[in-house]
């Protein structure tokens, strides 16, 4: 039954599409960081950096996946979100 799932094969698939956002977000994190930027809550029009925007799109895209497995799984388990974390 479990081969004819092709289980690997779909986590290889997912882990394999997932690599390249999170190797993206995790530059964009380092180099704003690197440059000077800060991790503001908001970015308040004028009152930021270049180097700000970078580091906090790059925390919005990992924290956007976190919050998309969290989902999956809570669909997966038919369990609240909050319950796993």
């Amino acid at each position: 039954m479990i081969k004819q799932l092709n289980l690997k094969g779909h986590l290889l698939t997912a882990i394999s599409y997932l690599i390249p956002i999170v190797c993206g977000a995790g530059f964009l994190v380092a180099i704003g960081l690197a440059m000077g930027g800060s991790v503001p809550d908001a970015l308040v029009a004028g009152e930021f950096t270049f180097w700000d925007t970078l580091a906090t799109m790059g925390g919005k895209a990992l924290v956007l996946l976190l919050q998309q497995e969290l989902h999956f799984l809570s669909q997966v388990n038919q369990v609240s979100p909050q319950v796993l974390l």
